[in-house]
């Protein structure tokens, strides 16, 4: 009985989890069409620096824009620009807390040729300015060498 007991929990369990899973707004997929945008985002992670257009992306994976789009709204449910921003801004924000770049060679490094654009899609991500971000949290660069990571 104590094992009937443990597998009743469990499944009161599941229900819990499975209740708040209908709730999340985002589904997760494995298919063909999740997997190429996967691939998609390994090939823009390869150099965020470089600007890239939906065209950009279909002449490198040779599919159409449409195709992309699709992969990018069945994997993330961004439209794949979006997504692209969201990838940078949060490489600009781990490069803006570990390291002593500039803001302005932060938004060179991740693509943005205007630092007013970075610090204005920044701040609409994070809710505060890249300068404010910098301030306001940990300062990991000042933290003694052997405690970096």
């Amino acid at each position: 009985l104590p094992a009937l007991r443990h597998m009743e929990i469990h499944a009161r369990l599941l229900d819990i989890i499975i209740s708040l899973l209908r709730h999340h707004q985002f589904t997760y997929r494995i298919d063909p069409a999740t997997r190429l945008w996967w691939e998609i985002e390994k090939i823009i992670k390869q150099d965020l620096s470089k600007p890239i257009s939906l065209r950009t992306l279909a002449s490198l994976t040779h599919l159409s824009q449409r195709t992309i789009a699709r992969s990018a709204e069945c994997a993330v449910g961004l439209s794949p620009m979006k997504r692209i921003k969201e990838i940078r801004l949060s490489m600009a924000r781990g490069l803006l807390l570990y390291s002593d770049l500039s803001i302005t060679e932060i938004a060179y490094n991740v693509a943005y040729t205007r630092v007013q654009e970075f610090s204005r899609d920044y701040k609409v991500q994070y809710g505060v300015t890249p300068s404010e971000d910098r301030k306001g949290g940990p300062d990991y660069r000042t933290l003694p060498q052997k405690l970096k990571l």
